[in-house]
């Protein structure tokens, strides 16, 4: 798996939330929306994905969105709509945030909340060069669940993390440098001590 990485861009497919780069990296400033037309869908995109991160040749299994952020009001609350954007197009299915059935973020405290996982890939086919590309990324629309008709979602940051499954070329490569080779080694040599006493 990768570790959890920040947008870098948005509004390819849809710009609707004010100031939607302020949910680019977790710092207390935020993009904002509302359960509105005009006002509640966002996409984000070049999330920064490289060989180094997710090798050529790997098998996508799963892919997780963490989402930070709040309402700044106790009475109101929101779920997320949530579908990956592959090849620069929505695909596959909604996922809605784990757990956020009765409403997420209420209150002045950021919260993180999490759509996908790492055995599901929101049925979208995805190859590794797929997410290694800017064009990689997540569409989400906006669910108020309880509050008024201004109630808004406050986002500190958006992040995606990738698991995956390295070709049997990768994994040799893993064993055959560094700590791999250096265990390998440690083995190979009790198992000479061993036999030396018998």
């Amino acid at each position: 798996m990768t570790a959890c990485l920040s947008a870098g861009g948005s509004g390819a497919l849809n710009a609707e939330w004010t100031t939607p780069a302020n949910a680019q990296g977790s710092d207390s400033v935020y993009a904002s929306g509302k359960d509105a037309v005009n006002q509640d869908l966002q996409d984000y995109d070049s999330f920064g994905f490289t060989m180094v991160d997710v090798p050529s040749g790997s098998t996508i299994v799963g892919v997780e969105m963490q989402i930070e952020g709040q309402t700044a009001t106790v009475g109101d609350s929101f779920d997320i709509s949530t579908q990956l954007v592959v090849g620069g197009a929505v695909c596959g299915n909604h996922e809605n945030l784990i757990g956020c059935s009765g409403g997420c973020f209420a209150g002045s405290t950021d919260t993180t909340e999490r759509a996908g996982g790492s055995t599901t890939t929101w049925g979208c086919t995805i190859s590794d060069s797929d997410v290694r590309a800017s064009n990689f990324g997540v569409d989400l629309d906006l669910v108020k669940l309880t509050g008024g008709g201004g109630a808004t979602m406050w986002t500190d940051d958006i992040c995606l993390t990738v698991f995956f499954a390295p070709e049997p070329g990768v994994l040799l490569q893993l064993v055959s440098g560094g700590v791999g080779l250096a265990w390998l080694q440690r083995r190979r040599n009790r198992k000479v001590r061993a036999r030396s006493r018998s």
